[in-house]
């Protein structure tokens, strides 16, 4: 069984086979090039007035007595390797490979004559900048590099990529090679066999019947498939806000022993880590039942197409429920067997599954799957070998910062392992929408959870994992301690005075909607009427059978307008016992 990451697209292999790429066919290049899936998906959810977020990546690496002249070559020479650092996006959504002397967009910042604290100010405002880096389309680079020189010997190096130019796979190859090409000046690559351009010119994957079967499976699960986890939001999603990283790590031999636990239980270190991730969502969200949009590697197994650069990840809706089974492991491997099912139609995408539910709904902008999963457990394995990778392996030491932006998303989780063997978890989490203390007590429980999975097989085969913080628990005995002196009002009197004093308020806030509370007066006096037009009357029940929600709060007001009496009833109870209720 192949990890998340690991898993390729073999539908795109065979459609890539049968479009017979030829290289020498290149000779009359077009000009503009489409983009594939997570560029579109990219390109469109990040729009010039960052309504919707932007897509990119940055690092941070310290060197000690870096030669500025040596990485400068050896940057020009990645320059001239790989056609996607020279590649133009352009507004109309197509990507343009420009000509191998673009100069390299480097700038070196002399702290040396700096004192610590003046240094330490001045590494601060470039980290800001880098870390929300702004490109614009029809506009070379789509990358930035800055070096800061310290007093110290040491020097910065901070990276920020589009996110339409790689993925996890290219940001390995680039540092590898980057690596050989610094400490051997003199060092010729081999030649790629199969340059970004020949592949974009003649793959495509929409016309093959391996994609219309997929889509065939994808469209008749749309209906059944769960909502987003809904998770407590403190206001209304804003995509144009900036995510914040949080990293943790387990240890190697907490690693190791996690996947020796995993193995027993027939489970790759991936769909584990991506379970226990479903599991910590579940305790904070409404519902136990939820989608999670998974990232994965999606080259085709084509000979060179590992050796270049280029965004080609596509993602995947998984759909999750924490309650069908009595035991995580159970659980996981559920879990495990609808990915590796939904893997063997992922010829069409979760971007094109987005597309059509936004189609059912009439609504091109609505549907979204802002919490994601994302495994890079295979990097350490393909990086280039033979040769020291110092300054630049991947994850070292001295790769002492880094960070997320990605558009539309509120949750971005991503797994690695450094190159002494530690698991590396990063949490990215959109800032101002979540409660202050709501995403470090859920990044807290993922990582005590799996510590606790890396140190007992008998937490796999619990049901109870014991996710909620001990704060939070006595903040939830202290809610429910509901002794209180009650107003001698109506139910539905306050909400009305709201309405007439503070109409255009916020009242109530969900995931995909906001209401203001002369909205919630108008559709519970709306819907008041429609109900005394059925004969709604004083001291009558009326069943309200409904997932808590905004139309649960509407559809409990009116019936009071009414002047009749609700009675909350659980959708999820047997037919026969809501019935007689």
């Amino acid at each position: 069984m192949k990890p998340v990451s690991e898993i390729s697209n073999e539908s795109a292999l065979n459609q890539a086979k049968a479009s017979n790429i030829n290289h020498e066919s290149c000779d009359e290049k077009q000009s503009y090039l489409p983009l594939l899936d997570m560029q579109k998906a990219y390109f469109f959810g990040q729009n010039t007035t960052k309504k919707n977020g932007i897509a990119q990546i940055y690092f941070e690496i310290e060197v000690d007595e870096l030669n500025v002249d040596n990485f400068t070559a050896a940057w020009q020479k990645l320059q001239k390797r790989h056609e996607i650092l020279r590649t133009i996006f352009h507004s109309n959504g197509y990507q343009e490979i420009t000509d191998t002397d673009m100069p390299v967009p480097l700038q070196t910042i002399n702290l040396k004559h700096l004192s610590t604290t003046k240094a330490h100010h001045s590494i601060e405002k470039v980290r800001k900048a880098i870390g929300n880096k702004q490109y614009h389309f029809g506009q070379l680079p789509f990358f930035e590099i800055k070096i800061l020189l310290l007093n110290n010997k040491k020097s910065i190096l901070f990276f920020n990529f589009s996110l339409l130019l790689v993925d996890g796979l290219s940001i390995s190859i680039l540092f590898s090679e980057l690596a050989q090409l610094y400490a051997e000046p003199k060092a010729v690559l081999p030649k790629l066999t199969l340059p970004y351009y020949d592949f974009i010119a003649t793959y495509t994957s929409s016309c093959s019947s391996d994609y219309h079967q997929a889509q065939k499976y994808w469209l008749a699960r749309l209906p059944y498939l769960p909502d987003i986890p809904e998770l407590p939001l403190a206001k209304a999603p804003d995509f144009s806000r900036a995510m914040t990283r949080q990293s943790l790590t387990l240890t190697k031999v907490e690693w190791e022993n996690f996947r020796r636990f995993a193995s027993k239980e027939e489970l790759t270190p991936s769909m584990a880590l991506c379970a226990a991730y479903g599991e910590v969502i579940a305790n904070w969200s409404r519902h136990s039942q939820f989608l999670l949009n998974i990232m994965f590697s999606n080259r085709p197994s084509l000979d060179g197409v590992s050796e270049i650069i280029g965004n080609f990840s596509s993602l995947s809706l998984l759909a999750v429920d924490t309650h069908c089974e009595d035991t995580f492991s159970k659980r996981a491997r559920i879990l495990q067997s609808q990915f590796f099912k939904d893997m063997q139609h992922n010829a069409f995408s979760g971007t094109a599954l987005l597309q059509a539910l936004n189609k059912e709904k009439n609504n091109p902008l609505s549907a979204s799957a802002p919490v994601v999963f994302s495994s890079n457990l295979h990097l350490r394995k393909k990086t280039h070998t033979g040769h020291s990778m110092a300054p630049f392996s991947i994850y070292d030491k001295n790769w002492i910062g880094s960070g997320l932006q990605t558009p539309q998303v509120w949750l971005d989780v991503s797994v690695t392992e450094n190159q002494q063997g530690d698991l590396v978890i990063h949490w990215d989490s959109r800032d101002g929408i979540f409660p202050n203390d709501l995403m470090p007590n859920m990044a807290t429980a993922y990582h005590a959870l799996l510590q606790r999975l890396s140190k007992s097989h008998n937490v796999w085969i619990s049901d109870n994992l014991h996710l909620t913080p001990a704060t939070q628990l006595k903040q939830q005995r202290l809610a429910n301690n509901t002794k209180y002196n009650l107003p001698q009002t109506l139910l539905q009197t306050p909400v009305a005075k709201h309405a007439l004093l503070s109409p255009t308020k916020v009242a109530l806030v969900t995931t995909n909607k906001i209401l203001t509370y002369q909205q919630i007066q108008q559709y519970s006096e709306l819907v008041a009427q429609q109900l005394t037009t059925l004969n709604a009357q004083p001291n009558q029940l009326i069943a309200v059978v409904m997932e808590k929600s905004w139309e649960q709060i509407v559809a409990i007001l009116s019936i009071l307008h009414a002047g009749a009496a609700y009675l909350p009833i659980d959708p999820k109870l047997p037919e026969q016992r809501r019935i007689w209720l």
